[in-house]
């Protein structure tokens, strides 16, 4: 039991790793509760909605590389966005970490 302990520890120092579906799963949660509750424009009102917006967005990745360390970054980045970041100011801004989370052979987003 103490290792899974250890093991948490060093994966909340050195960053988190996120698989993939959960990534899919928790990035367009959090991004959607932050836009709706900021009154991003063009987002729709309903959690659900904006969340198959975000899901059907990340289709364009299916022939990428999914960097799990990355996606555990950028969920803890939108995590702490407020709605005065400079991702709020400009909603199809990414932050930072969340344009490494695909690498593509012909980009990296």
């Amino acid at each position: 039991m103490r290792w899974w302990w250890v093991s948490a520890a060093i994966l909340t120092a050195c960053g988190t790793v996120v698989d993939e579906d959960t990534f899919l799963d928790q990035y367009p949660e959090d991004i959607c509760q932050r836009a709706i509750a900021c009154l991003w424009p063009d987002t729709p009102k309903d959690l659900s909605a904006c969340m198959d917006q975000r899901r059907a967005w990340f289709d364009q990745y299916d022939d990428c590389t999914y960097d799990p360390s990355s996606g555990g970054d950028c969920i803890a980045e939108v995590r702490e966005l407020s709605c005065d970041s400079l991702e709020y100011r400009f909603p199809d801004t990414n932050p930072g970490s969340c344009n490494f989370v695909y690498v593509c052979q012909y980009s990296t987003y």
